[in-house]
């Protein structure tokens, strides 16, 4: 199927497509601000993570052009972050999911909410590996004192319409145009953006994002599961995944686990700050 025309489908409608020739999302677009979001529950802590509007994160980048709107952060401490994980693990519904080189998966969104989040990429663990972990600030951060910046995340709800699954796919809130972040967050600011069908992959350590369908009411379906059923079942059962859930995808660590599992950053710890004592941290 050619796409070369133009990074939440509405559950209530029915399984009814029309096909359309889209490019790739990429740069700065002109999208008609507006959305529809998913319910949002409490977290284990009873303090809900931060969410943040497709449209407000993408005016922030200057993705859009309307005026910037700014969700206030929530501060909670290591062990709060450690108990809502320990939580979110017994019940979460969702899992992250990461596209790897030359993968691809076909998604539908089903919210324009973010989960923002500061993430620890490629730290360097004992097994010779590299993990991806929260960051514990504004809590001492023995990533951060070690010299390890935290990335600007974002995480957001999709449909997996291959695994027929939900699924939560990061981005990185600061990368620029063409980025998957820019990408998703062009389709996910427009009003109508739970109607689309999204085909992304990744080639070459880039992300595109192409619109493969826009559903439509009154039109003949193509006979492929997008997910309707299951997601008006989530929707009439209250289960959609809460942020905390979605926060739950990314593994957290104490810092006394982290400094035993990576001689590393211990290493690093020593170097950058002589003076504490890491058994205290």
């Amino acid at each position: 199927m050619a796409r070369t025309g133009v990074p939440e489908a509405d559950p209530n409608t029915n399984n009814t497509t029309t096909e359309t020739t889209a490019a790739p999302v990429q740069g700065k677009g002109t999208v008609n601000p507006g959305s529809t979001s998913s319910p949002t529950d409490e977290s284990p802590t009873g303090t809900p993570p931060t969410t943040v509007a497709a449209t407000a994160l993408a005016t922030k980048l200057g993705i859009i052009a309307p005026p910037a709107l700014t969700a206030p952060p929530v501060v909670r401490s290591a062990a709060e972050l450690l108990r809502a994980q320990a939580t979110a693990r017994t019940v979460n519904p969702v899992r992250r999911k990461i596209l790897s080189e030359g993968g691809r998966m076909i998604v539908r969104p089903v919210t324009d909410k973010i989960v923002p989040a500061a993430i620890h990429y490629k730290v360097p663990m004992a097994t010779g590996r590299f993990g991806t972990y929260l960051c514990l600030a504004p809590a001492a951060c023995a990533m951060c004192l070690s010299g390890q910046k935290p990335s600007s995340s974002g995480l957001v709800l999709l449909y997996c319409v291959d695994d027929r699954d939900l699924g939560v796919v990061v981005f990185d809130v600061d990368s620029g145009p063409g980025a998957l972040g820019a990408q998703l967050l062009e389709v996910l600011a427009r009003p109508d953006h739970l109607r689309y069908i999204l085909d992304v992959s990744k080639s070459g350590g880039r992300y595109q994002v192409l619109v493969l369908k826009v559903l439509e009411p009154g039109t003949p379906t193509d006979g492929i599961d997008y997910g309707d059923a299951a997601l008006r079942d989530l929707i009439a059962r209250k289960a959609m995944p809460t942020p905390a859930q979605i926060l739950g995808t990314i593994e957290i660590l104490s810092n006394q686990a982290l400094l035993l599992d990576s001689p590393a950053t211990m290493q690093r710890l020593r170097i950058y700050h002589p003076e504490i004592d890491p058994a205290t941290l």
